[in-house]
């Protein structure tokens, strides 16, 4: 506190304080808060692909309502999920493809893994991949119909210890994804086997 004369026979009393630990805290607290949110969303999202798994019969409903939940955590252009039958990988369900006139080809798409550079990598790893810019990318396998996609997320399916798969996210922007959304995904993808 200091003592100020402003005018002639009247003085006023100024109080300062440093609030510079209350600011760094409340900030804490709104990144605690935000993750906190976070991982509710993700939790609710893990209950409705339970739920879905439970009620529905039909497995392309399964997938779609998986594909569905997932953009709700992880932004995307389309998506897809794909599984290593024999030597090939099969597309088994897709999201949003159209939007770019891509469904029919995704609908019909099997190609041997061998050939499939980032995909068989991929699932060799059986660890997350992001590929920021698929132009520059080295063993990007480029079809006309996904000439759009321009940075991926992938994330193995496993089953029983082995990758049975991937599940793809697809961006039409450069850079889009980071390892955060892959480790919200993660746990998704663990349901999806």
């Amino acid at each position: 506190t200091v003592f100020f004369p402003y005018k002639q026979g009247k003085s006023a009393f100024v109080s300062m304080m440093d609030i510079t630990d209350r600011i760094e805290r409340e900030q804490q607290q709104a990144v605690v808060l935000q993750k906190t949110v976070e991982q509710k969303k993700i939790a609710d999202i893990l209950m409705d692909i339970t739920f879905n798994l439970s009620s529905k019969t039909d497995q392309n409903d399964i997938l779609d309502t998986i594909l569905e939940q997932i953009e709700k955590v992880v932004p995307y252009s389309s998506a897809n999920i794909m599984l290593h039958q024999g030597n090939n990988l099969v597309v088994v369900r897709h999201r949003d493809y159209d939007k770019f006139g891509a469904a029919e080809f995704m609908d019909k798409f099997s190609e041997k893994l061998a050939l499939m550079g980032a995909a068989k990598t991929f699932i060799d790893s059986s660890h997350m991949q992001i590929i920021e810019d698929t132009n520059t990318y080295p063993g990007w396998k480029k079809f006309p119909e996904t000439s759009y996609i321009q940075s991926i997320l992938s994330i193995p399916i496993e089953w029983q210890g082995h990758v049975i798969g991937l599940l793809t996210l697809d961006s039409s922007k450069k850079a889009m994804f980071s390892w955060e959304n892959a480790e919200k995904l993660k746990t998704i993808g663990h349901a999806v086997a």
